[in-house]
């Protein structure tokens, strides 16, 4: 839950450099949810299945 909170502040948005390696994970999205709703989410994704796949750098196309 700290990694969702630690991006609340508009300022915490990371900024990173054309070409850089970004993420696809909508940190400030979550950041404003509460912790009874971060943890629902995380315990839903706790009791999937894991799957096997090759993960590829996301290249924004």
């Amino acid at each position: 839950m700290k990694r969702f909170k630690d991006y609340a502040a508009p300022e915490a948005t990371p900024k990173l450099a054309p070409g850089a390696r970004q993420t696809v994970m909508p940190w400030a999205m979550y950041a404003a949810m509460t912790e009874d709703d971060l943890g629902a989410i995380f315990a839903y994704l706790r009791e999937q299945p894991a799957l096997s796949n090759r993960v590829e750098p996301w290249t924004g196309k």
